[in-house]
């Protein structure tokens, strides 16, 4: 699994502010850019009715509506809420094999805090989209009907998104994201967020 937007090729650190600020620049632009290539639905098949039968010559595509706030990241950031995609890597042919189809027939994705102490600072998450499980927890989830991947033309890869919007400003989070409820998998990607929020930047340039 990995996250988009990647701010650096050399890190995992994702540093915005909750206010607009040239900070911000970086990963509006690559947010918006991650979202505009399911702009081109040539070579797809709208599945929201079902699988068609030309599936999967002709993969489904993607509507990034079902990323509610999140299909506007760059209002979001400006808020101290940025949000994170999440997706599986592409392997060729690859299927999810659910655990529990009776329960969910979802891939799950649960999102946290690296240990106890950031598990506390980051709060809880808000995905899109999102299911309950029977546990009680919130889960973001995507649906298996866009796999396998075989290469086809203009392949969109689904995601999900994630927002953190009770995390702690101005302190390094310590964050990662989970696959659950899949048999054939154990994916995880980690990464690093800092909220800064403009009182504090205020207060210290005055100080």
């Amino acid at each position: 699994m990995s996250y988009l937007p990647r701010l650096s090729l050399l890190n995992t650190f994702n540093q915005v502010t909750a206010y607009p600020s040239s900070v911000n620049a970086d990963y509006i632009q690559k947010a918006i850019q991650t979202l505009q290539k399911y702009s081109n639905t040539t070579h797809t098949a709208d599945c929201s009715s079902g699988i068609p039968q030309d599936f999967p010559d002709l993969p489904c595509r993607f509507p990034v509506s079902t990323l509610g706030a999140c299909e506007h990241p760059e209002n979001e950031v400006n808020k101290g809420m940025p949000c994170f995609f999440l997706r599986l890597n592409r392997i060729y042919g690859w299927l999810p094999e659910l655990a529990n189809k009776t329960q969910f027939d979802k891939i799950l994705i649960e999102c946290t805090g690296q240990n106890a102490i950031d598990k506390s600072l980051l709060g809880r998450p808000k995905y899109y989209p999102e299911i309950s499980g029977v546990d009680g927890k919130t889960y973001g989830y995507i649906d298996p009907m866009y796999f396998p991947f075989l290469r086809q033309d203009n392949y969109q890869s689904p995601l999900a998104a994630v927002q953190f919007p009770e995390v702690h400003r101005n302190t390094v989070v310590l964050t990662e994201c989970h696959v659950r409820g899949i048999s054939n998998s154990e994916a995880i990607v980690q990464f690093e967020i800092c909220v800064d929020s403009k009182v504090d930047v205020v207060t210290k340039a005055q100080a």
